[in-house]
Order: C-alpha cells, then structure tokens, then sequence
C-alpha cells in the first residue's frame, strides 16, 4: 500500500493517463526539434565560432609606418597585401611588424633566418621558420 502512494507512483500515473500524457507528449517532441536543430546547424556551419569571425572581419596585426614611425596594430583582412595605409599619417606606408620577445615593442617584419635588432632594449633575435603547413606572409 505504500507504494501506491508513493510520489513516485502518483507521478507515473499522471504521466500515462490524462492532461500529463499530452504534457508528456509536447515536451519530448520540443526535446526533440531542439536537439535536431542543434545538430543540423552545427553539422552545417564550417569552422569554429572564431575562425568565422576572423574570416568575416580580418586579423589584428601589428605594423610599422616606414613615414611617420608609427607601430601599433590594425585590422588587415585575411588574405590582405601590405603595405597598408597608415592609421596616423594616411600613407601607404605600413608595413607588417612583429613584436620583441623580450619587451614587446613593435619592429619591422623580417623574412624567416634573418636577424633582428630591437630599437628600443638592443635585443637581438633570429626570426624563427614558420612550421611546416603554416601560413607565411608575403613580404614585398
């Protein structure tokens, strides 16, 4: 007798006679249509949430104005050629940068085995091969 009136046992009868059933029924079936929507649009879309983004808007890359001197970073879309106009100076003499491992200040992109000397610590580093497979930037 107990376990006819246990909550469980009230609770298994709703769901199977009555208003519960129908209840029951509409939620499995909208349980259903979002997880079908879900697998649907994530099946189709390419790429993940931040490589989309990026192909749509461009990346942040940091640039040296051979005009005014100007270092910072700019928005280049992908696939964008350099040199850029310049953000301060509006000459199209913006070149592509790369930032010191040592204080991070901004200097002039060198190709890959070539040394560089930072202006502002003196550091001096070699630039690194890209991996293999990776994306190399065209320095003009």
């Amino acid at each position: 007798m107990a376990d006819e009136d246990s909550l469980f046992s009230r609770f298994r009868l709703w769901i199977n006679e009555g208003v519960g059933k129908w209840i029951t029924i509409v939620v499995v079936l909208a349980l259903l249509v979002v997880a079908v929507w879900a697998g649907v649009r994530t099946l189709t879309r390419k790429g993940t949430p931040a490589a989309r983004r990026a192909a749509r808007r461009g990346l942040t890359r940091p640039y040296v104005c051979k005009a005014c001197g100007a270092t910072g970073t700019m928005l280049v879309p992908l696939g964008g050629t350099w040199p850029r106009e310049c953000p301060k100076c509006h000459k199209k003499e913006a070149v592509e940068g790369m930032r010191c491992p040592k204080c991070g200040a901004i200097v002039e992109r060198k190709p890959p085995g070539q040394t560089v000397r930072c202006p502002q610590c003196g550091y001096t580093w070699r630039v690194p091969a890209p991996p293999p497979g990776a994306f190399e930037p065209k320095l003009d």
